[in-house]
């Protein structure tokens, strides 16, 4: 006999499901997932020449196109966190309740970690 346990949606779970469906279902692009990996897997071979001879890497070009690459990443960081941002503050605006418990929530997690 197969039985399904129904639980409460959490907060989180509950604010999801009141967001807008393209935006709970939306693939992530291809096309910035590739261009992402390839950041990423320059930025490593980058670390990696750091790593093995720190003196000499600073002083080559390849230092520059580091600090290049490093500030388009965390411009792209910033420019994504800004977009959480609104997007969470929206989603308080929509739904206060639900807001609330899951700072409540989140708030006393973090309290109990904190404590110990």
């Amino acid at each position: 006999m197969n039985s399904t346990v129904l639980t409460n949606p959490s907060p989180f779970e509950a604010a999801a499901a009141d967001a807008a469906p393209e935006k709970r279902y939306a693939a992530p692009d291809p096309e910035q997932i590739r261009e992402a990996a390839e950041q990423a897997g320059a930025f490593s071979s980058l670390l990696n020449e750091i790593v093995a001879n720190p003196e000499k890497f600073l002083e080559s070009d390849k230092g520059k196109e580091l600090k290049s690459l490093a500030g388009t990443i965390w411009e792209q960081v910033g420019d994504r966190l800004k977009e959480l941002q609104i997007d969470a503050e929206k989603l308080a605006r929509e739904n206060p309740g639900s807001a609330l418990l899951a700072a409540l929530g989140v708030g006393f997690a973090m309290g109990a970690l904190l404590k110990r």
